[in-house]
């Protein structure tokens, strides 16, 4: 069974025209490579910031049939044209990281997105493992762990942090 694949967008829209049409132009892009919305919002749209500096920033998250997938669908000559239509509409950070292989949640689904940079691995990694057990405990699926150097960055300049979905 293939392992799917997310992609992760973390923008901040400055011109909301632009971003509605070229929101208009991805659903048949999006269809063509069987991906799919897990979540789409920002700030007081469906996103609630729990720590951190978030600076109105959205977010998108969208589930492929695998890893594979998400560099396709950005590269497609279809995305490439719709991107076009975003072009100074604000700034944007786009990874793709390989999923558990867990099945999201169907109906109104929340998720916890953090993302994060780990300055002390070894001290994070008991806090992650706590953080798994709990999860598991109640029933919660963790989507996608990644670390920076194992995802693809496919455009922005967020640095050397890890998600997790």
């Amino acid at each position: 069974m293939a392992v799917p694949g997310y992609m992760l967008v973390v923008g901040h829209s400055i011109d909301p025209p632009k971003m509605v049409a070229y929101g208009a132009a991805l659903p048949p892009i999006y269809k063509k490579f069987n991906g799919y919305y897990l979540g789409i919002g920002g700030p007081g749209r469906g996103v609630e910031l729990l720590e951190g500096a978030w600076f109105d920033h959205s977010m998108v998250l969208a589930r492929f049939p695998t890893s594979d997938d998400p560099p396709k669908f950005w590269t497609s000559p279809e995305y490439v044209k719709a991107k076009e239509l975003r072009i100074g509409a604000g700034i944007f950070n786009v990874f793709v990281m390989g999923g558990t292989g867990k099945k999201p949640p169907k109906g109104q689904p929340s998720f916890l997105i953090s993302i994060y940079r780990a300055f002390d691995a070894e001290k994070l990694a008991s806090i992650r493992a706590a953080i798994a057990e709990k999860a598991t405990q109640r029933g919660i699926d963790i989507l996608a762990d990644a670390k920076f150097a194992d995802m693809r960055k496919l455009e922005g300049d967020l640095r050397d942090f890890d998600i997790e979905i």
